[in-house]
């Protein structure tokens, strides 16, 4: 071997790799990942890949690295687009130790979502039969500072329960949530400079006046924006093959009974509410358990009388976690044949609403 072949070695970085090996390619941005049968995803942790998904989450925690062409000066924005279905309850079955159980109503999943090692986001999933046949799929979107990945590096993606949860969601959350959970999409986009908009999640349940649980996120500066939520009244709609003519059936019958319907307008009822104290806010932070006060103020009328619009406000001068809400409304005061008639009362967040209500 020459001296210019030992001169070389001796300059050139610590590697491993042969003259078989292949260069990894590199994701460039922007970019959309949809499979997860990729050589740029370099690294898998309790994750299974997928063909025409990303992959799902085999257990908790779990994680997936991706080697990114990113400008280290430039910040990097990441959406991630989730989704729970059949498949995932029957993994979750399966996959957790078999000393963990759970209540019958803990069916919603909170997935804390962290990205080189730091919390990023929070999500709330539901099924199907808590969200009133809603798809249960979520985006979450966040903002990475220039440089937290370099040229060389990987884009880690964690997904971990929550560190800790208030007494009144316990009942409400599975432990090991992310298990089954699914990576649609993995979006990965140049940051515009404003930060990304936090969407949020409303785990609501049939009943309209059980525990509406929401979740949210601080701002870069520590504020969090108030919360849309939306109130409204609506009959019930049957899910199956049968749904379109049982919700012929129903409209046929809501002329017959006209009568019937409820004779205040939403936005007046829930006014009402809110004066008499009959909606309660709560909520903690994640990360802490310290409790967060909220409080929901009424917006201003809509044209459609079964719909009601208010702000979910954080009463706190900056929070430095993700929190968890509770909206809950005293059924006993309410005059039902009045303000609901024989409506449901469903509760969720318009704005900014994922496909997927969580």
């Amino acid at each position: 071997m020459t001296q210019e072949v030992h001169r070389a070695h001796a300059e050139s970085p610590l590697s491993f790799v042969t003259i078989f090996d292949q260069p990894v390619p590199l994701l460039p941005v922007p970019t959309v990942l949809t499979a997860g049968q990729r050589p740029e995803l370099q690294v898998v942790d309790r994750f299974t890949r997928g063909v025409a998904i990303v992959g799902r989450f085999a257990l908790s925690p779990s994680l997936i690295g991706a080697k990114v062409d990113v400008d280290p000066t430039r910040p990097l924005r990441v959406r991630v687009r989730l989704s729970i279905d059949k498949m995932s309850e029957e993994w979750w079955h399966k996959r957790p130790p078999e000393h963990v159980t759970r209540e019958d109503t803990a069916t919603g999943r909170l997935l804390v979502l962290r990205s080189q090692g730091e919390t990023r986001a929070v999500c709330y999933l539901a099924p199907a039969n808590d969200t009133h046949g809603a798809p249960a799929t979520g985006t979450v979107e966040f903002d990475l500072p220039a440089g937290s990945v370099t040229k060389e590096g990987l884009l880690i993606l964690e997904a971990v329960d929550a560190p800790t949860l208030p007494d009144w969601a316990e009942s409400r959350i599975m432990s090991y949530g992310q298990v089954g959970v699914r990576i649609d999409q993995l979006d990965l986009l140049v940051s515009g400079g404003g930060a990304a908009p936090v969407t949020p999640f409303v785990g609501r349940q049939r009943d309209g006046f059980a525990a509406q649980l929401v979740t949210t996120w601080p701002q870069p500066d520590g504020s969090i924006a108030p919360v849309h939520v939306r109130v409204r009244r609506q009959h019930y709609r049957a899910a199956g093959l049968a749904r379109r003519a049982v919700n012929k059936a129903i409209r046929e019958s809501r002329r017959r009974l006209h009568s019937n319907e409820p004779t205040v307008e939403m936005h007046d009822v829930l006014r009402r509410w809110l004066d008499a104290g009959l909606v309660n806010v709560e909520g903690a932070g994640l990360e802490t358990g310290s409790p967060v006060p909220g409080r929901l103020v009424a917006r201003s009328g809509s044209n459609d009388a079964a719909h009601a619009h208010a702000d979910l406000h954080i009463e706190q001068d900056a929070v430095r976690e993700p929190v968890l809400l509770r909206i809950v409304t005293d059924a006993t005061g309410v005059n039902v044949p009045a303000e609901l008639g024989t409506m449901q009362l469903i509760w969720d967040t318009p704005v900014g609403r994922p496909s997927c209500p969580g």
